[in-house]
């Protein structure tokens, strides 16, 4: 699977000219800086603004706000050198504290191992680590002094951590690139040296640069994007490979993360032909519904390894806001929010956010990027040419070696392209639902979406369908003999039997969806979040929900008291770990209100009435309403390792009830058979209920974690003795019945008695 950039989505629209953005206190908040304005706090998701801090009349904001986890303060820039220091809870900047440092700043830092120390650039490429707490500087490396002419301007920063060490990477221009270790009280210089590159040239210059933990990636003014591999412990900053890419535009600013970039460019303002500007100006102007569109931006996300362009979207305006600021789309600033779930793309007058989905692992999709784009031009057609080139080249070693049939090469373009368009559709989907007002647009669009996605599947065979032959039903005349009366009622049973069958293909055909992981996981996470229980339980009748990739999954329908969906979690997640089996059997035992279970088990009794095929609910006989609960828990799909270590987290208390109440099936078990209890309850619903061996390995597991308590604490003693003498008579039961085995299954085959052997000296007597 490839990186995908989801459609960005206009965040805030400012009177005054932005300076920048930054991540905020919350997942879904961000700092805007607005010159003319002030600061304003917003919600990504909502596009509201929270919070506003102006400033005064003539006021220059010389870089974009930051806001420090640490000491929940909001850090500000005015007139290029005073520092503004204060809290999210401030009404306004007159309590602000100050602090004056020595240069122009270009930018200030956060990260989470500083403590509350941040940094900060001048443009003159010396650096600040200042404690946000005391508004007071900690330590500082001044740029050196060179002549006016040889002067550096810095360009930007990137804050890389690697093997537990932070730098900071500072990139200045004529292109030089400069490698601090930061620490909470210490500034180290590494090295300074000029990037050496064969795209750099006199008549090429640097548009933008940043760099994450194993990638540097520079973008110049001929429109190739080139990139290194870095290592902050190198002693030159030379590339090992080249690869590169086009990616036009007027003005850009680029995000590494990983092995990625998020490029944002905007559109050229002239083009050569008429040819090209008629095509321009028709895919980046259309019309929809009578609402004119403009694109401001493109976002794009480039594989760094491999040169590849993986997915990009254009950030559009529409109406006559767009009319209005077109000509004026600059990019200022790219930066990811809190949880890096968005990126948020600054532009002259306006944020965008988009989501962006990065694989771990790359995939052959990934490699072979969006070759073959409609939308090339001349400069672009040669890098194409190269990329294919490697491409096939790549391609035959594979067919070569055994790895690749040769056949699929021709097919790549098609399947790419397909892969490609859904991924979009998919994306554009999900932004939906992520900027959904309530649960019910939120179920309008999924539903619409699943339904889609299901009338694009494959139709099955006639053959897969089950066989519903018609059977006539019409009663029997009361003069009818014996035989047909009991071919009647066989017929009955039978067509009852088919109607069962077609029921349940039915549901099963309801509830399978072509959605992809990526698509159920987020959401998923966006439905918890807001608290659509009804949008829950749909997306986990998909079977496609994983807890792992969900890992707040079963925390959250526990704190909120979701029973049902706790059982739907047990029934169709397939991946609940230990760890997360334990946390719902403590939650069973003693963490789940008595009233609250048989208020859940009378209400799934009322559905059963209507809806026999109706799961969950179900209470055995001698079992109370929280111990009904334990059944999905117990027959789970579990780990005897990692069980064993997550057992030894209950407290001695919850120790004993779970032991009593395993010994309770136990005495079960000794009674009746496990399909016998199964059997009791198969025509009233489906329950998954423990086996016999399931219970035995529960115990085992059990006692083997909390041994030492067990055998020191007295009151273990009667429940342990009682459990042995149970097991005890199972064993006895098992060894005198051992023998029957082989007359049981003489007597079920129905087969002649095996003949004697006859011995070596055998003496007959015969009477005649």
């Amino acid at each position: 699977m490839s990186a995908v950039v989801s459609s960005p989505f206009l965040v805030c629209h400012g009177a005054g000219t932005m300076v920048g953005s930054s991540a905020a206190d919350k997942p879904s908040h961000i700092l805007v800086s607005i010159n003319g304005e002030g600061y304003k706090l917003l919600n990504i998701e909502t596009q509201q603004c929270l919070t506003s801090w102006p400033v005064r009349p003539n006021t220059h904001i010389t870089a974009a706000a930051i806001y420090n986890e640490t000491t929940k303060r909001c850090i500000a820039c005015h007139d290029d050198s005073t520092l503004l220091f204060w809290e999210v809870e401030a009404p306004n900047l007159t309590a602000a504290a100050q602090l004056q440092i020595e240069g122009t700043v270009h930018s200030m830092h956060n990260h989470h191992s500083l403590n509350g120390i941040i940094l900060i650039v001048t443009k003159e490429g010396g650096l600040v680590l200042v404690n946000s707490k005391t508004a007071s500087v900690v330590s500082s490396h001044k740029a050196p002094k060179v002549k006016k002419s040889k002067a550096s301007t810095v360009l930007s920063v990137s804050i890389v951590e690697e093997n537990s060490h932070l730098f900071a990477i500072v990139f200045q221009l004529p292109l030089t690139l400069s490698t601090f270790k930061i620490a909470p009280t210490s500034i180290t210089p590494l090295i300074s040296e000029p990037i050496q590159s064969a795209a750099q040239d006199n008549t090429v210059s640097v548009v933008s640069a940043s760099v994450s933990q194993s990638y540097l990636s520079v973008f110049w003014s001929n429109d190739i994007l080139e990139t290194f591999e870095f290592s902050a412990f190198d002693v030159l900053p030379v590339s090992k490979h080249t690869r590169s890419a086009t990616a036009s535009g007027a003005t850009h600013q680029m995000l590494n993360i990983g092995s990625y970039s998020v490029l944002c460019s905007t559109p050229r303002k002239t083009l050569l032909g008429s040819e090209k500007k008629n095509k321009t100006q028709s895919k980046t102007q259309s019309t929809t519904d009578g609402v004119n569109e403009t694109v401001r931006a493109v976002v794009s996300v480039w594989d760094l390894k491999y040169g590849t362009l993986q997915s990009s979207v254009d950030v559009t305006s529409d109406g006559d806001e767009g009319k209005s600021l077109r000509g004026s789309s600059e990019v200022v600033s790219l930066c990811r929010s809190k949880d890096n779930g968005f990126v948020i793309v600054t532009l002259l007058n306006e944020v965008y956010a988009c989501s962006v989905f990065l694989p771990s692992a790359p995939s052959l999709a990934s490699i072979l990027g969006r070759l073959g784009s409609s939308n090339q031009d001349e400069s672009s057609a040669a890098v194409t040419l190269d990329v294919e080139s490697t491409l096939n080249r790549l391609t035959m070693n594979a067919a070569v070696n055994g790895l690749l049939e040769v056949s699929t090469v021709s097919l790549e373009r098609e399947w790419t392209s397909a892969l490609e368009k859904e991924k979009e559709n998919e994306s554009s989907v999900l932004q939906s639902l992520l900027t959904a007002a309530d649960e019910k647009s939120f179920m309008k669009t999924f539903n619409r979406y699943a339904e889609k996605q299901n009338a694009s599947t494959p139709e099955e065979s006639k053959s897969t369908q089950p066989n519903t032959t018609s059977v006539d039903l019409t009663p029997v005349p009361a003069n009818a003999s014996e035989g047909d009366k009991r071919r009647f009622q066989k017929q009955k049973a039978q067509k009852k039997q088919e109607q069962k069958v077609l029921r349940e293909a039915k549901l099963a055909k309801k509830r399978q969806h072509n959605l992809s992981a990526y698509f159920i996981g987020r959401a998923m996470d966006e439905s918890l979040e807001k608290g659509y229980w009804g949008a829950v339980s749909t997306l986990l009748l998909t079977d496609c929900v994983s807890s792992q990739s969900n890992a707040q999954l079963i925390p959250i329908l526990i704190e909120n008291r979701q029973l049902s969906l706790l059982e739907m979690v047990l029934t169709h997640v397939h991946d609940i770990d230990e760890s997360n089996l334990v946390k719902l059997l403590r939650f069973f035992l003693s963490g789940m209100e008595t009233s609250l279970a048989e208020e859940h088990i009378k209400g799934k009794a009322k559905e059963r009435e209507a809806d026999p095929m109706t799961i969950g609910g179900i209470q055995l006989e001698g079992d109370t309403a929280n111990e009904a609960f334990l059944y999905l828990v117990l027959s789970a799909p579990r780990n005897d390792v990692f069980l064993h270590t997550a057992l030894a987290s209950l407290t001695l208390q919850e120790t004993k009830v779970l032991l009593s109440y395993l010994r309770k099936w136990i005495i079960r078990f000794s009674k009746k058979h496990d399909k016998q209890i199964k059997l009791q309850n198969k025509n009233r619903h489906k329950q998954r209920l423990p086996s016999f061996a399931q219970i035995i390995d529960w115990v085992s597991i059990l006692m083997d974690s909390h041994f030492t308590e067990l055998i020191l604490v007295p009151d273990f003693k009667p429940l342990l003795l009682d459990i042995q003498r149970l097991i005890a008579y199972q064993i006895r039961y098992c060894e005198s019945v051992e023998g029957l085995k082989g007359c049981m299954s003489h007597f079920i085959h129905r087969v002649e008695m095996p003949a004697a052997p006859i011995p070596d000296y055998s003496i007959e007597m015969l009477q005649l």
